[in-house]
This record gives C-alpha cells, sequence and structure tokens, in this order.
C-alpha cells in the first residue's frame, strides 16, 4: 500500500456547520462556464478534480467538483472561504462558476504540491529549503487564523501545500475549511479531515479550535523534515485512533534533531491542545519559544532556493544560539 493509497484512506469529511453569512456586501468574483477551458488533470481530492485550465486568457487551476448538482448553494461553502483569503502563502482565488452543473473553482495555477517533491527520492534539498517550506505554510495559516472571524483549515496536510515557480509554498483546498462562528464554540457532528493529520479532540468530537491545525501543523513538520508518510507503521483506522487518542502516541523524533526543532514539533502536538503554540509564536519567536523558523529568513539570503538541491553533510551555523545543524543521509544532527 502507497502512501498516498493510505491518505485516500483515510480521507473523509461530512460537514456540520452552516456556511457563514459573513463577509461583507461584496460576493466572489463570477466566472461563466464558457470562459473556461478544460485541460488536463493535474490532481484528484475527496470532493473534486483539478485541471489545468485557461481563463480569460491566462493560465489558471480548476476544480471541479465529484458531485455536480442543479443547486449550487451546496458549494458555496467553499467559495466562501476563499473569497476571504488573500496572503502570499495561500493559494489564490480567482473566482467560481456556479451555473447548475457546471460549478468549477479557479484559482493561480501552481507548479505541484509539497508531497510529491518530498517523497520523490531522486530531488534532494539544502536544509534552508525545508526550513523555508515549513515557515511559508506557517505564515499562511497565521493568516487563515487572524482573519475576522478565524478561518480553521482543517485538512492541513503535505498534500494541501503547494509550490510556485519561485518556489513560494501555499496553502491550497478549503474544501473542510469552517470560518469558526462568532461567540459560539465549534462541533463536528462527524470528524473530518485526514486522520494521519487529524488531532485527537477531533476525532473524539470535542471542541474544534484553531489548535486543531496547529497539530495538524506539527505532523507536516515532522514530513518535511523526514522526507517520508508520518505514522507509517499503521495501515487501519481503528488501531490508529486507539494509539493516537488513548495513548497519546506521536511519530518518533529522531534523536539527534536540534532541540528548537523538536521543541516547535512536541509544543504544537501537545495535550490539552489549548496548552498548543500558535503560528505567530512560531513566525514571530515571541520569547521563550526558540527561533529555529526565522534562521529561514537568513539562510535564504545567501542559499539559493532555485536549484534545489541538498548536498549531503549540509552544515550550518546558527548565530542566534550557536548550534550546528547537520543534515547528513536523510537525518537532521544538532551539536
Amino acid at each position: 500500500m502507497t502512501s498516498k493509497d493510505k491518505m485516500s484512506l483515510f480521507t473523509f469529511g461530512p460537514r456540520s456547520v452552516k456556511p457563514s453569512s459573513s463577509g461583507g456586501s461584496f460576493g466572489p468574483p463570477q466566472i461563466m462556464p464558457e470562459e473556461i477551458e478544460l485541460q488536463e488533470k493535474v490532481g484528484e481530492g475527496y470532493f473534486g478534480s483539478v485541471y489545468r485550465g485557461v481563463c480569460r486568457g491566462g493560465k489558471v487551476a480548476v476544480k471541479v467538483p465529484h458531485r455536480q448538482v442543479s443547486n449550487p448553494k451546496q458549494f458555496m461553502r467553499e467559495v466562501n472561504v476563499l473569497s476571504k483569503l488573500f496572503h502570499p502563502n495561500v493559494c489564490l482565488f480567482m473566482g467560481a462558476c456556479l451555473s447548475p452543473k457546471k460549478v468549477m473553482i479557479v484559482s493561480e495555477l501552481m507548479q505541484g504540491d509539497v508531497e510529491s517533491l518530498l517523497l520523490d527520492k531522486s530531488r534532494e534539498f539544502q536544509l534552508s529549503e525545508l526550513i523555508k517550506m515549513a515557515k511559508d505554510a506557517a505564515s499562511g495559516m497565521a493568516w487563515l487564523h487572524g482573519n475576522k472571524p478565524p478561518v480553521y483549515h482543517r485538512d492541513l496536510k503535505i498534500a494541501n501545500l503547494l509550490y510556485d515557480e519561485n518556489g513560494r509554498i501555499k496553502v491550497c483546498d478549503f474544501g473542510l475549511a469552517d470560518i469558526k462562528p462568532d461567540g459560539r464554540e465549534l462541533y463536528d457532528m462527524q470528524p473530518k479531515g485526514t486522520p494521519l493529520y487529524m488531532a485527537p479532540e477531533v476525532m473524539l468530537k470535542e471542541e474544534v479550535t484553531e489548535k486543531a491545525d496547529v497539530y495538524s501543523f506539527a505532523i507536516v513538520m515532522w514530513e518535511i523534515f523526514n522526507r517520508r508518510q508520518a505514522y507509517g507503521e499503521f495501515t487501519d483506522f481503528k488501531t490508529f485512533r486507539k494509539a493516537t487518542v488513548e495513548e497519546g502516541h506521536r511519530p518518533e523524533i529522531p534523536e539527534k534533531w536540534p532541540t528548537d526543532l523538536k521543541t516547535i514539533v512536541t509544543s504544537c502536538w501537545v495535550s490539552p491542545p489549548l496548552d498548543a503554540i500558535d503560528f505567530s509564536l512560531i513566525l514571530y519567536q515571541t520569547p521563550p519559544f526558540p527561533p529555529f523558523l526565522s534562521l529561514s529568513l537568513s539562510l535564504s539570503l545567501s542559499l539559493s532556493l532555485s536549484s534545489l538541491s541538498l548536498c549531503q553533510g549540509c552544515i550550518m551555523e546558527s548565530s542566534v544560539n550557536h548550534v550546528v545543524i547537520i543534515y547528513q543521509d536523510g537525518i537532521l544532527k544538532g551539536s
């Protein structure tokens, strides 16, 4: 069973919250079906397929829901969320076609997804690039959570991180996203998302907060720096749920990981969830949080991001805490 097979097997997502009516008087850009030209399929998700396409003379990505119905209001949930998000690390929503049985969502065309990039063992990466991937994703998520009202992604995983021609990572796929109800708690009738990345409180049908995304980000970071799928030892959901929810099992962190990186990951998947850090702390290193991800800012100035190559035995020294970070044979080491 491949990692993608496992992820698709473990993915589900019934919806339990009515679409938000907030968001101002201007709706999302409307696109007529005759303005969209579909080309080859470039991706497949739980709710729809993604195609390369052309719209109004420009190259775009077009998401076509699997279930085309006569009432397009059923798809306004994702459109409503997307129309509120504008950030360099969030995939740009360009408009939607809401014609009966021709529902489509149009967004900027990206180069590919981070999952395929990282799992391709023929590709090599500098450590600075892996750090930048994590920081880009955190930046996009911080923007979502900082919205008024906040937006919860609910399905954050490396397959839902895309990269553009400049290597910038962007958060995508808001089919399961929630807009936090003003003054009200958020609960699921049934857990939704990808259980490999799903916070224990979500599986238990407890209150959903922004910390559910923070937990998912911990798994994302683990996969970015290990370049393999987390929880590879599990093949069925029942065993997986018992281990992660009841027994507190988490992916094993390599012993030689730098202390800073270990602290970030464990602070994201800590229990109880309200004790977990938030994305603003990850980005801005509010003391006493260790400033590991901020290294990407200085490292990216001196190391090319376009080469997409990692020489084995890459050594970098942090001027902040004097930790020497070594990436060798696929393992992060500290000294």
